[in-house]
Order: structure tokens, then C-alpha cells, then sequence
């Protein structure tokens, strides 16, 4: 019996792209995001950004299967192991990296 995958929500955000976006942005971020997939199809991506100048953290959920389908979850986090740290924020894919990189800066 062959096993049917689902196909991919439109529109996920995986983790090299959003890697790459961030990056782009600053150089020195320090980038730990991993794929959510569910059933083997592409959700979107999770994980921690890092900026080593301010010591500031953030992470990040584009996962599509949240109550936000239509944009990214981010927010200030006290350690790379804190799921349920500052105030939930929510933005655009459009301009999540720019969010993330301005949260991390002030």
C-alpha cells in the first residue's frame, strides 16, 4: 500500500529561508531554526535567533497549523530553551526578518 503525502501548506516558511533573510539583514545573527513538518509535509519552521551583540534572544514559530495561518509568531525569549517568554507578536512573512532584527536590536 502506497503512503499518500499531504502537500505542503502554500506559503510555509522554511528554515534555510528565513536563515537566509535574517542574515542578510545582519551578519552576526546567531540562526538556530529547525522545519516543522507534520506527516512528512513542510509546515513551516521554529527556532531561536541570537543577536551576540545586545545578548538578546527571540524565537520564532511560522508553523501554519498555529492559530495565526496567515503570519509568524516571534517573541523575546530569556534563553534558547524558553518557549513561553516575552509577548506574543505577530507579522507578515513579508516582513518577519525585519520584526525579528528590530526586536533583537532595542
Amino acid at each position: 500500500m502506497s503512503e499518500t503525502k499531504r502537500p505542503p501548506i502554500r506559503g510555509n516558511y522554511a528554515a534555510t529561508k528565513l536563515k537566509n533573510d535574517l542574515v542578510r539583514l545582519d551578519p552576526e545573527l546567531q540562526v538556530e531554526l529547525k522545519n516543522v513538518r507534520i506527516n512528512g509535509s513542510l509546515q513551516g519552521c521554529s527556532g531561536f535567533v541570537t543577536n551576540p551583540r545586545t545578548g538578546k534572544i527571540a524565537y520564532i514559530c511560522t508553523d501554519r497549523n498555529n492559530m495565526a495561518t496567515t503570519r509568524a509568531l516571534y517573541r523575546s525569549a530569556k534563553h534558547t530553551r524558553d518557549f513561553t517568554g516575552g509577548t506574543n507578536r505577530f507579522a507578515t512573512y513579508d516582513d518577519l526578518s525585519q520584526s525579528v532584527v528590530e526586536l533583537l536590536r532595542s
